[in-house]
Formats: structure tokens, sequence, C-alpha cells
């Protein structure tokens, strides 16, 4: 009996251990971002009218398309489909587990099996990644493909068996189907490997830095990747996206493009962890795709905000073969006796939050794969406490392991108590339509096939997942002449005129509108509009403290018969 108690006292320290590396995915955002209806759109139509070559929601015609997202799309329309907004997140939260836990491997690789380092690394980069990157969108697939790879790199470059690199044409299958616009990163993630090898075997650097492996396999697997690259439906326009969708002109606007900054709390981490970093590859030599990983990931984060998550996630990791030697004398069970006051800021931190719970939180309506994960995690603190013993001891207080047991059982109260405060302030029910109410009013005047919606670069997604034909969206690539293989260029239309380098009433004119939806970001157009008699306002959106969020305007025709400047 004793011993299948102490198995079961095993398990459950495993399992305490285990699932506290997941605590920062809890804070990803548990809400629909922006982005996820245009992806919930081209899903549903590849499912209903299969793979599309020209653009199929704006009011555009004949504009040449792309959708490199497409089985993203339809892996995120199926799970919406069938469970709701809801289904979605819980999807999304269950593939930044398997990241953070393809991280925690990476870590405990590079770091010689150091399960405290890894365990430590996992938790704060998942802790700081979640709310900016952990979203309904493709890029937390596609960097579960990346760390995978850099993974597999990782195993090969250890252990020179070539086995470990023919998943990678798998890889690439899967990327340049789910979110082709990243596809060359697996190529540009094997340029370091390849310059590891290159000093090592010219010898121009200390032996520390070199790549002990041979470089064929390297060269094989480069190939079977850009071999399978070319299995989607657009053939090598998939592959070489990036390289023509975007203009600096255009993208410089878009807020997440911007160079990386000091300001703000992600900006002060980021540049910390890219001070910290070098100040510790300066000081520990270490082999140069360590070195090349982290400052090129960190080059690409410090020229586009949204680049950050690579760094994050493959330029970080050399810290845990920096750390590798490093043991805590905290986690370490048979250290001396320490002070039980340990404990109090963890205790102290519990009072403020059950106190906070009991006033504003409550469980209802929690993800239920939130709720079903802490109570895993309770079962195995449950079997962690009164089960597992050390030398015979359990319930000595002079024992280390003991107030590991109490440490363990306030995080975890503390990693629930906070989740029950964040998530309600977080979470909105409109799962991110923001602009719905105004969606309904239009939807309930007149058919989507009669609408024909003027909307800016932040509204067009919601109206065009509800079957409204747009006149732009957040996918400025798409209407590029170098994409759409058009002369005009629509997107650089739509900032000139908002801009007031368009006169708007002229631009108006040009097309046959029904109806504009405007928001504040829309300059010139959401100025104007209030004070023309040419348009009517028949909606205006505002939010609980009175802001308006949008408005919506009927364009007012000749046959209207109403005074003032008619179209």
């Amino acid at each position: 009996m004793s011993h299948m108690m102490q198995i079961l006292g095993e398990w459950g320290k495993r399992g305490v251990a285990f699932l506290l590396l997941f605590v920062g995915v809890l804070i990803q955002r548990w809400d629909l971002d922006f982005d996820a209806w245009f992806i919930l759109n081209g899903g549903r139509y590849v499912m209903e009218h299969g793979i599309p070559h020209e653009e199929p929601f704006t009011m555009h015609e004949g504009l040449h398309f792309v959708l490199e997202q497409w089985l993203t799309g339809v892996l995120f329309w199926n799970v919406y489909d069938s469970f709701g907004p809801m289904g979605l997140l819980q999807m999304v939260f269950v593939i930044c587990c398997v990241l953070i836990y393809a991280y925690y491997r990476l870590c405990l690789l590079v770091s010689n099996g150091n399960r405290q380092v890894a365990t430590l690394m996992a938790m704060v980069v998942g802790i700081v990644a979640a709310p900016f990157f952990f979203v309904t969108r493709p890029q937390v697939i596609s960097t579960l493909l990346f760390v995978s790879e850099v993974f597999l790199l990782e195993q090969y470059a250890r252990r020179n068996q070539w086995r470990w690199l023919l998943p990678l044409p798998l890889l690439s299958l899967l990327l340049v189907n789910l979110h082709a616009a990243l596809w060359p990163m697996l190529l540009i993630l094997l340029l370091p490997f390849f310059a590891s090898w290159g000093v090592g075997k010219l010898d121009v650097l200390p032996r520390e830095y070199h790549g002990k492996f041979p470089v064929l396999p390297f060269a094989l697997a480069a190939l079977g990747i850009f071999g399978a690259g070319f299995c989607n439906p657009y053939g090598w326009e998939a592959m070489s996206f990036v390289f023509y969708s975007y203009d600096p002109e255009i993208h410089g606007r878009i807020g997440e493009i911007h160079p990386a900054t000091i300001q703000g709390f992600f900006g002060k981490f980021f540049f910390g962890w890219i001070l910290l970093l070098t100040i510790i590859q300066g000081r520990h030599a270490m082999p140069l795709h360590y070195i090349l990983l982290t400052f090129g990931t960190a080059l690409m984060g410090l020229c586009a905000q949204r680049n950050a998550f690579l760094f994050f996630f493959l330029g970080t990791f050399p810290l845990a073969y920096a750390a590798r030697e490093w043991k805590s004398v905290l986690l370490s069970g048979r250290q001396g006796m320490g002070s039980p006051l340990r404990l109090l800021p963890f205790v102290i931190l519990c009072l403020l939050l059950g106190h906070r719970a009991l006033v504003e939180g409550t469980m209802a309506g929690l993800p239920p794969i939130v709720l079903f994960l802490f109570i895993i995690l309770a079962l195995c603190l449950v079997c962690y406490v009164f089960c597992y013993t050390e030398e015979g001891r359990r319930f000595s207080f002079k024992v280390p392991m003991l107030r590991l047991k109490c440490g363990a059982i306030l995080l975890s109260l503390s990693a629930f108590l906070g989740f029950i405060i964040y998530y309600p302030n977080l979470h909105g029910e409109d799962f991110g339509a923001q602009y719905e109410p105004t969606v309904d009013f239009l939807l309930e005047k007149q058919a989507a096939s009669d609408i024909v919606l003027w909307t800016g670069f932040n509204t067009g997604a919601y109206p065009e997942f509800r079957g409204i034909r747009c006149y732009v969206d957040a996918r400025p690539e798409i209407f590029l002449p170098s994409n759409s293989h058009q002369e005009h260029n629509i997107i650089k239309e739509y900032y000139d005129l908002v801009d007031g380098k368009i006169y708007y009433r002229d631009f108006f004119h040009q097309y046959h509108f029904t109806h504009v939806l405007t928001v504040e970001a829309d300059g010139v157009v959401h100025a104007m509009l209030p004070y023309d008699d040419g348009f009517r306002l028949i909606y205006e959106q505002k939010d609980e403290a009175g802001n308006v969020l949008c408005r919506l305007f009927e364009i007012v025709r000749e046959e209207d018969g109403a005074a003032g400047k008619k179209f």
C-alpha cells in the first residue's frame, strides 16, 4: 500500500510540475482577434466553393488572389462552426500549450537535461508572450512549427543522426498551406547552422563556436523543404508570397509593423531580454548558431514589433544553454532547513487574490478547458501533498520538500484566483465583433446582396464575414498591384482618401456605394460626412463611456428627392 501511495505521490509531483508550465497561457487574449474574421471567411469559402484564385469578399472584381492561410482558415472555420467562438479560443489555448511544451523541450535539450532551467524559461516566456501573441491568428501554429524545426536541427547537430532531419519536409508542407507568408523562415532558420558548420570547417573561431556535424544531410534537408513547399494550391506564388506582398509606404502605417521602441511595458521587457542575452552571450562561449539565432530574431523584432514573437521563442533558448549548470537551492529537496517564512509572500498574494475573486470574480462562464486544467492540477496536488514522501518524512516543516509542497499549493491557487479575476475583465461577449450592432442594424434594413459598403482598414473584415461586399479590409497586401495583377492600387487610394489627398466627394462619385461605415481612423471621411447632406446618418454606435465607435451613413441619391448636395 505504501509503495502504491509513493507511486501516486510521484505522479502527482510530476503532474504539478508539468501543468504549472502552462500558467502563462492562461493570460492569452480570450477574445477573437480582428484578423480572425477574414481567416474564418476564407475557411468557410474553401469549404463551400473550393480554393479561390480571385478575391471573393470585397466589392472589387477580378483581383488576383492567393489565400495564403487557406488551411488555417479551414481549421478555424470547422472549429468555429461546430463549437462557436469559445471553441476556437480553447483550440488556440491547446495549441499554445503545445507550443510552450515544445519550447520547454528545446530548453531541456540545450541545457543538457536541466529541468529547473527549462521549466523556469518556459514559464517566463509563456507569461510574457501570451498577452501579446497568443491570439486567433496562424502565427501560433507557425511558431510551433519553427520551434519544432530548431529542436530537430539541434538534435541532429548534437547526435549526427540524419533521421532527425526527416520530418523537415513535412513541416514545410504544413507551413506553406497553413501560413505561406512565413514559409521562407524554414530556410532562413537553416542559415545559422550552416554558418556554425562553416566556421568549424574553416577553423576561424575557437572550437566552442564550431558546429560538429556533416553538412550534406543539412543540404538535402534544405532541398526537401524547398521541394515540399510546392505542394500547395498556388505553387511558387504561395512560397514567395512575402516577397511581393509588402509595400513600405502602405505597411509602414500599420502599428504592429512599426519598429520596436522602449516605450511601454512590452518594449522595456523586449529590450531588457536583448540586453540580458547580449551580456550572457558575451561572457559564455557557445555554438555560433545560438548567437546568430538570438541576434537574428532580435533584429527582426526591432524592425517590426509583430516579429518579436520569433525572438521570444527562437532567440531566448540559448539562455538555457548558458545556465545549464545552474541549480536552485530552493528547488533542491535536500538542502538546509531554511525558513518557512519564504512562503509568506505567496500566502499574502493568495489572500489578496482571494479577496478580489470573492468581490469581482465568478466561475460561471469560464472556459471548460481551463477548468479541466485546474481540476487535474488539483488532483495532482492532492496526490503530491498526501502521498509523496522523501526519506520517510511527510509532515515535518523542517523538511524543505514539504515547503515545496506548500509552495506548489500556493502557486497553483494564486494562478487560479488570478485567472478568475483576469478573465471577466478581458473577455467580452462580442468575441471581437466590435461592430456587430451596426452590421445587425444594416442587415435588418437591407439584404447583404444589395449592399455595397464603404469600409476602412479596421472595419471591413467583420461585415465581409456577414456576407456584405466592402471596399477594403485589414489585408493590405491583396489590394497591391503586385498581388492583384491590376494597375490600380486600391489600398493606396484608401489612404490618400482618408488623408485628404483625394477629395472625398469626387471619390464617392466614382463608386456605387449604398452605405458608408466610418471610424475615427478613417480621417477625413469620418470627420466630414456628418456635415455633408449627401450622406444621411442612420446609425451611431457608442461604447459604455459614450464615445462614438462608428457611424453608419446612407448615401443620398438624386432619386431620393432630399434637399442638399446629392449623388
